[in-house]
């Protein structure tokens, strides 16, 4: 039926009597209404809406209203441009249940400082209140602070819903709650003071926590709450300790740990959540290995996956055992999909056979008089389950992994091959747990860990083994993790760089007697730590480009007489360090690139007459280097790219040193073009 202008016209003449006639009957002594009915009206104006008791629809229209007298069951505020002080209108209610209060209200003007937050006690008298919520606001946070929860204290029997997104509130005062079911405090700061003050709330059915700054230790503090059906706890810094702590909330059926510090070792812990249907492990560290505990959970239905260590290989098994389950997964590898064929298991049936199926997927393999010696399998499909098929292998030598998603799943099938001399894992998605599988490999002598997600704890099961050469490269290792190695005595070769070692991990590394050769590239390496490397006198090659070394310590390194190679690349190192250098009499390989050397310091390299490989790329030298440069009479490779040698000066190398190879471009001085 269409609305005609005279009927728009009637209804606005309404409201506005409304209006007036609640202004009026509010400031009337007789207040002749029934409370209900003028909050309820109240209410409406202000643009919100209202439930009756023993009615189901809500109303928002003055007109809606039953003649008959009626008590309030919901009043819902949300999107109204009230104040805090006018809650005062609802105190004496006696049959309120469900209260919407719009978020924004407690946020003063723009510049005030205004904290309202006990203005809530207005409703502390409404003993029959069940749930009350602040609505979310997505321009700032709400100013609601922990003393407008303590304000409330009286309807502790009661409250049932509590939700308060958004707000300040640490969590203070929220003891007395104990009938509380459902607790939204979604990014508010909630610290280990709060959780303490959870303990008892042994009722909840939902407790949502995400962002919360809270620890490991202050989840203990929830290991009672065992009613809990839905967790949300992403975002914060729990680790697989803190984890551990909800092993007994087996009702669970929604857990969010969205970028959580979790690993396969904490996924261990959810196995006793059988009731599991919705998991979020968005931005974990769980592997493969991790979602394996997954395929027992029979309700689990939808599970995020994405940006965690889980590879494609995990997926399809989790997806494969669950296929129901709706799985969330970004697959940043483009590898080509297995040959027709190739997912098929060989072990036990002879070397030829294993090396045809290495052949048909890619890889390649090497027999020698019937034994399968070496296998690379890098940068195929190959999956932890098709790694069985390297079992048995007696006589395997070199194995080479690097660039696969082989996991700790896929590594525990190497556990046996006890003949394996050299291994490849850069760029797998191996973990620390991973390691335990190796121990047992007491001939390999040569590891490759680089682009890994090894931090160093798992390093501890390397250390009785013969190993020659560790390479770390660009793998999370830290100052921790490192201690392991130094237990690792046969260490000849160590690749740190681009890890997360600082000077303190450098005391580790000076028991390896052995090391001869360290790359420290890209690290935390400072003045500080040249002071250990000193003592490690039996280095022959020392790579420290893009470290923080500077002039000031570099003269710590000169006990390193054996020294045959040193690169320097884009440290703070001078002029003034050169003299040091030229001590290194042994010196066969150098490399300045990106430092401030210049003629001056270059005429200090003179007594360097072992050189073969001199890089001076973007450093300050001139022709007035070049009577300098043409002595190296053993010098092989020279690269004198960006510097400030002429063609003259190029002439005159190239006529003393025609066994040379230079690398130089007269152009490349340009300013344009120097350090870009």
């Amino acid at each position: 039926m269409k609305t005609t202008a005279r009927d728009s016209l009637a209804r606005s003449v309404i409201h506005a009597v409304g209006f007036c006639l609640v202004i009026c009957l509010a400031s009337s002594p007789l207040r002749a209404q029934p409370l209900d009915r003028q909050v309820a009206e109240w209410v409406i104006l202000m643009g919100g809406s209202v439930r009756l008791e023993g009615r189901g629809e809500r109303i928002r229209d003055l007109t809606e209203l039953p003649a008959a007298d009626f008590h309030l069951e919901l009043a819902d505020l949300v999107g109204t441009n009230i104040n805090p002080p006018e809650l005062q209108r609802l105190s004496e209610l006696t049959r309120l249940k469900i209260l919407n209060l719009p978020g924004p209200m407690w946020n003063p003007s723009a510049g005030a400082n205004i904290d309202y937050s006990r203005e809530l006690r207005h409703l502390a008298r409404i003993r029959s209140l069940e749930e009350l919520t602040f609505s979310y606001t997505y321009l700032e946070s709400i100013k609601f602070e922990d003393e407008g929860i303590e304000a409330i204290a009286a309807l502790a029997p009661s409250l049932r819903v509590l939700s308060l997104e958004d707000t300040h509130v640490r969590g203070r005062h929220l003891a007395p709650f104990t009938n509380l079911e459902a607790l939204n405090l979604v990014y508010c700061p909630v610290n280990d003071e709060g959780l303490r003050q959870m303990k008892g709330l042994t009722k909840l059915r939902r407790l949502l926590l995400r962002d919360a700054v809270i620890s490991d230790e202050g989840l203990r503090n929830l290991s009672g709450l065992v009613n809990v059906e839905q967790l949300d706890l992403g975002g914060t810094r729990i680790t697989d300790a803190g984890i551990a702590h909800l092993r007994g909330m087996t009702k669970l059926k929604k857990l969010n740990l969205q970028g959580a510090a979790l690993t396969d070792e904490g996924a261990r812990h959810l196995a006793n959540m059988a009731d599991l249907e919705e998991l979020n492990l968005y931005g974990t560290k769980v592997t493969n290995v991790g979602v394996e505990v997954l395929k027992d959970l029979k309700h689990l239905s939808v599970v995020d996956l994405r940006y965690t260590r889980v590879t494609r290989a995990g997926v399809d098994r989790l997806r494969a055992s669950a296929p129901r389950c709706e799985v969330s997964f970004l697959d940043p590898s483009v590898r080509p999909s297995l040959p027709e064929g190739a997912d098929r298991i060989v072990a036990g049936q002879g070397d030829e056979i294993v090396a045809r199926w290495v052949r048909s997927i890619g890889g390649r393999a090497d027999v020698e008089n019937g034994q399968l010696r070496e296998i690379s399998l890098a940068s195929t499909s190959v999956s932890d389950d098709l790694l069985r098929n390297l079992e048995g292998l007696k006589h395997l030598r070199k194995l080479v992994l690097r660039s696969t998603e082989i996991g700790n799943l896929g590594v525990q099938h190497l556990a046996a091959l006890t003949s394996l001399e050299a291994l490849d894992l850069d760029g797998a998605t191996i973990s620390d747990d991973g390691l335990a599988a190796l121990a047992g490999l007491t001939s390999l002598r040569e590891l490759g860990l680089s682009h890994t997600q090894i931090t160093g704890a798992g390093l501890k099961h390397l250390r009785g083994l013969a190993l020659e050469r560790l390479n770390l490269s660009s793998s999370p290792v830290n100052d921790q993790g490192l201690a392991h190695l130094s237990g690792v005595a046969s260490l000849r070769d160590l690749d740190l760089s681009y890890t997360d070692v600082t000077d303190s991990s450098l005391a580790y590394l000076e028991s390896l007697k052995a090391l001869r050769r360290l790359d420290l590239a890209g690290t935390d390496i400072g003045d500080k730590g040249l002071a250990k490397l000193g003592r490690m006198s039996g280095l022959k090659a020392l790579l420290l480009n893009y470290t923080r070394v500077t002039d000031g310590a570099l003269a710590k390194l000169e006990p390193l007489k054996q020294l045959q190679e040193l690169a320097l690349i884009r440290t703070r190192i001078t002029d003034a360090s050169m003299p040091v250098v030229g001590r290194f009499t042994e010196l066969v390989d150098l490399n300045l690139d990106y430092t401030d050397v210049g003629d001056k310091g270059l005429e200090a390299l003179g007594g360097l007459t072992n050189l073969r490989r001199l890089s001076l790329d973007s450093t300050n030298i001139g022709d007035g280097s070049t009577e300098r440069l043409a002595k190296f009479q053993k010098l092989r490779d020279l690269n004198l790219y960006h510097t400030f040698v002429t063609e003259k000066g190029h002439r005159r190398i190239h006529e003393a040193a025609p066994q040379c190879e230079i690398l130089f471009d007269a152009k490349s001085s340009d300013p344009k073009r120097r350090r870009s």
